[in-house]
């Protein structure tokens, strides 16, 4: 929703759920959306990845408590010291992190 709103941003998306992933991609094709990437893994992985002071905002999608979100992965649930630690690593001076 958000790719579609403002196709002048560059979103990525970061999914530990293969299943999850995919349909996000599913639903960009769909939707011919040209701004987004989707990475399937752990979040903090993925924010290690990027260069530091390169992100404006992070939105954490959090409806689960970790043990029904986790079900059958060995992925570390988003909201944990070392995922802080690299969304502080990733966000621009002044950037924020949403927990939705």
């Amino acid at each position: 929703a958000k790719a579609l709103h403002d196709p002048t941003i560059a979103l990525l998306a970061v999914e530990s759920r293969c299943d999850r992933a995919a349909s996000i991609i599913k639903r960009s094709v769909l939707d011919s959306v040209n701004n987004l990437c989707v990475a399937h893994g752990a979040a903090a992985n993925v924010l290690n990845a990027l260069a530091p002071g390169s992100v404006s905002c992070i939105h954490a999608n959090f409806p689960e408590p970790p043990s029904q979100t986790c079900i059958d992965t060995d992925m570390p649930h988003m909201l944990s010291g070392e995922c802080f630690s690299s969304a502080a690593r990733a966000l621009k001076p002044g950037g924020r992190f949403v927990v939705v």
